[in-house]
């Protein structure tokens, strides 16, 4: 009885000594292919990085580059000011394709601030559509310059997450409904209020 235990006891010992080894062999298996994706990411940022830096080095308008979002602007006081404009779109083409990169033409827009123009602009062959407000980088802009589309827009999505909230939260602790809220809610409120703070009564009463 005694040595029936004590080889039970051996196997147990044994099984646990190989599992805690294939633990270890997992464990580092995983931690590779951590540092694998992470160096992978880094390089893909710095050679992309490193792709588009001289992009506005090519250009005479202002350039205004995040991630892979590119925003040229000019301000348009003559006919060839309309011209220098799409003779640096013609310029970024040619640098897309010199890098052997593209632009998503269909994603492009014109949106005159002011004074509205009828002139047309195109990159790698579409014609860019004329609109009257634009999200750049979670903020709406409009060609009037007030604030009411991008307002209208954060107070519809909160709405619609505190109803979320309100219907799946009812029944938790108040703190975590209130990090849900702070999390959720509030950090869509307040996002970029520094460029859009209204000024406007009802733009007030509406957040």
């Amino acid at each position: 009885m005694v040595s029936l235990c004590r080889s039970e006891t051996g196997v147990i010992r044994n099984s646990r000594s190989h599992c805690s080894k294939s633990r270890c062999v997992y464990s580092e298996i995983a931690d590779l292919i951590l540092e694998f994706t992470i160096m992978y990411i880094y390089s893909y940022c710095f050679w992309f990085l490193c792709h588009i830096n001289d992009l506005p080095d090519r250009v005479k308008s202002q350039v205004r580059l995040f991630a892979d979002d590119c925003l040229i602007y000019r301000e348009i006081r003559n006919t060839q000011d309309h011209l220098v404009l799409q003779q640096d779109l013609s310029s970024m083409e040619s640098w897309a394709n010199d890098w052997g990169m593209r632009f998503n033409s269909k994603k492009c827009y014109i949106l005159s601030v002011k004074n509205k123009s009828q002139h047309y602009y195109s990159l790698c062959g579409s014609v860019f559509q004329h609109v009257s407000n634009n999200p750049y980088l979670g903020i709406e802009f409009s060609e009037d310059l007030k604030w009411i589309t991008h307002i209208s827009k954060i107070t519809k999505k909160a709405s619609s997450t505190i109803g979320f909230l309100h219907r799946n939260l009812s029944h938790c602790p108040t703190a975590c409904r209130r990090n849900a809220y702070l999390s959720l809610v509030r950090s869509v409120i307040e996002y970029g209020a520094i460029v859009w703070d209204p000024h406007l009564q009802q733009d007030v009463d509406r957040l």
